[in-house]
């Protein structure tokens, strides 16, 4: 609540406060696999996809306070967030999903909010995660690895959207544009960095 409605004193009350965290053990919950044909003119054959099954009472299903900060554009909430969690925690809290299979980077490429989709991909791009066949996060049956943000710019909900997808969408020019020109961006950030460091050294 304190998430939607902006209350960023309200949050560090909370995070002050030295309660434990709700839902901090985000492995525990169920995940079913559910297939999706597509009849598409290629002619493609049935995908599959890993959606969270969620309970009926379960206050997350419909996104995490995280979702809710990224759907509002609420830049320092969402920083804030991602600062109070740390490594493997951190990058739980970006992949996880709504009952739509919707991210947090999809509800800010909906809204259009570009600050909020840089600061995630930003936290994203020093990070690399296992994808299947499809492109898609599968740290199970995972064929290589590509940097997070990669991943999460290419990540499908339910309803196979991308973040790129529910930009164009909502007709968000500036987010989508943003996500269309990361990977590029990504990559000159990659060569400078490997300038400055054989410069360092």
């Amino acid at each position: 609540v304190a998430t939607w409605q902006g209350r960023k004193d309200e949050i560090d009350r909370i995070n002050g406060s030295g309660k434990p965290a709700p839902r901090t053990n985000l492995e525990g919950m169920p995940k079913v696999d559910k297939e999706i044909k597509l009849n598409g003119k290629a002619g493609r054959g049935k995908t599959k996809l890993v959606v969270t099954q969620f309970a009926k009472t379960d206050i997350f299903r419909f996104g995490t306070p995280l979702h809710k900060a990224a759907y509002r554009g609420e830049l320092e909430i969402v920083r804030e967030l991602i600062a109070s969690s740390s490594g493997a925690k951190a990058m739980q809290l970006l992949d996880e999903k709504t009952e739509a299979g919707n991210t947090p980077l999809h509800h800010a490429a909906f809204r259009g909010h570009t600050a909020v989709i840089e600061a995630l991909l930003d936290v994203m791009s020093d990070t690399e995660v296992s994808v299947n066949r499809q492109g898609q996060r599968d740290d199970v049956r995972g064929v290589k690895s590509i940097n997070a943000s990669l991943a999460a710019i290419q990540c499908r909900n339910l309803y196979l959207s991308t973040p790129l997808d529910k930009a164009r969408e909502a007709h968000q020019v500036a987010a989508a544009n943003l996500l269309d020109a990361w990977p590029a961006n990504l990559k000159r950030r990659a060569q400078k960095t490997d300038e400055i460091r054989r410069i360092v050294e």
